[in-house]
Protein backbone atom coordinates (compact mmCIF):
# COMPACT_ATOMS: atom_id res chain seq x y z
CA UNK A 1 0.00 0.00 0.00
CA UNK A 2 2.84 2.39 0.85
CA UNK A 3 4.44 1.69 -2.54
CA UNK A 4 1.17 2.46 -4.29
CA UNK A 5 0.85 5.79 -2.46
CA UNK A 6 4.47 6.68 -3.25
CA UNK A 7 4.03 5.91 -6.95
CA UNK A 8 0.84 7.94 -7.12
CA UNK A 9 2.46 10.85 -5.29
CA UNK A 10 5.45 10.82 -7.62
CA UNK A 11 3.22 10.70 -10.66
CA UNK A 12 1.08 13.61 -9.47
CA UNK A 13 4.23 15.58 -8.62
CA UNK A 14 5.58 14.96 -12.12
CA UNK A 15 2.31 16.12 -13.58
CA UNK A 16 2.35 19.36 -11.59
CA UNK A 17 6.00 20.05 -12.36
CA UNK A 18 5.28 19.64 -16.03
CA UNK A 19 2.65 22.36 -15.81
CA UNK A 20 4.70 24.92 -13.90
CA UNK A 21 6.52 26.32 -16.95
CA UNK A 22 3.36 26.74 -19.00
CA UNK A 23 1.46 28.33 -16.13
CA UNK A 24 3.91 31.23 -15.88
CA UNK A 25 3.62 31.85 -19.62
CA UNK A 26 -0.17 31.65 -19.55
CA UNK A 27 -0.36 34.25 -16.79
CA UNK A 28 1.59 36.76 -18.87
CA UNK A 29 -0.79 36.15 -21.79
CA UNK A 30 -3.74 36.65 -19.49
CA UNK A 31 -2.27 39.87 -18.10
CA UNK A 32 -1.61 41.20 -21.63
CA UNK A 33 -5.10 40.27 -22.76
CA UNK A 34 -6.73 42.04 -19.82
CA UNK A 35 -4.47 45.10 -20.16
CA UNK A 36 -5.29 45.40 -23.88
CA UNK A 37 -9.03 45.30 -23.29
CA UNK A 38 -11.74 47.76 -22.50
CA UNK A 39 -12.06 46.68 -18.88
CA UNK A 40 -15.51 45.28 -19.47
CA UNK A 41 -16.72 42.10 -17.88
CA UNK A 42 -17.20 40.52 -21.29
CA UNK A 43 -13.57 41.22 -22.21
CA UNK A 44 -12.32 39.78 -18.91
CA UNK A 45 -14.49 36.73 -19.52
CA UNK A 46 -12.97 36.31 -23.00
CA UNK A 47 -9.44 36.55 -21.57
CA UNK A 48 -10.22 34.11 -18.76
CA UNK A 49 -11.83 31.64 -21.17
CA UNK A 50 -8.73 31.71 -23.38
CA UNK A 51 -6.52 31.25 -20.31
CA UNK A 52 -8.53 28.25 -19.14
CA UNK A 53 -8.37 26.68 -22.61
CA UNK A 54 -4.57 27.02 -22.66
CA UNK A 55 -4.23 25.58 -19.16
CA UNK A 56 -6.58 22.70 -19.95
CA UNK A 57 -4.57 21.88 -23.08
CA UNK A 58 -1.29 21.97 -21.11
CA UNK A 59 -2.76 19.77 -18.38
CA UNK A 60 -4.01 17.21 -20.90
CA UNK A 61 -0.67 17.12 -22.74
CA UNK A 62 1.25 16.67 -19.49
CA UNK A 63 -1.20 14.02 -18.28
CA UNK A 64 -0.75 11.99 -21.46
CA UNK A 65 3.05 12.29 -21.26
CA UNK A 66 3.23 11.25 -17.59
CA UNK A 67 0.66 8.48 -17.89
CA UNK A 68 2.30 7.16 -21.06
CA UNK A 69 5.70 7.05 -19.39
CA UNK A 70 4.50 4.72 -16.64
CA UNK A 71 5.34 1.08 -17.26
CA UNK A 72 3.89 -0.24 -14.02
CA UNK A 73 0.18 -1.13 -14.15
CA UNK A 74 -0.11 -0.42 -10.42
CA UNK A 75 1.28 3.09 -10.91
CA UNK A 76 -1.12 3.73 -13.79
CA UNK A 77 -4.04 2.54 -11.71
CA UNK A 78 -2.95 4.73 -8.80
CA UNK A 79 -2.62 7.76 -11.06
CA UNK A 80 -6.08 7.18 -12.52
CA UNK A 81 -7.51 6.92 -9.00
CA UNK A 82 -5.82 10.23 -8.10
CA UNK A 83 -7.26 11.84 -11.21
CA UNK A 84 -10.76 10.63 -10.40
CA UNK A 85 -10.43 11.92 -6.83
CA UNK A 86 -9.24 15.30 -8.14
CA UNK A 87 -12.16 15.56 -10.58
CA UNK A 88 -14.60 15.05 -7.68
CA UNK A 89 -13.26 18.16 -5.93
Amino acid sequence: MHRLFTLASLSVSSLLLGLSATSAKADSYLDKCIAAGSGSSSHHYKCATEFMAREDKALNQTWRRVYGSLDDGIAKTALLEEQRAWIKI
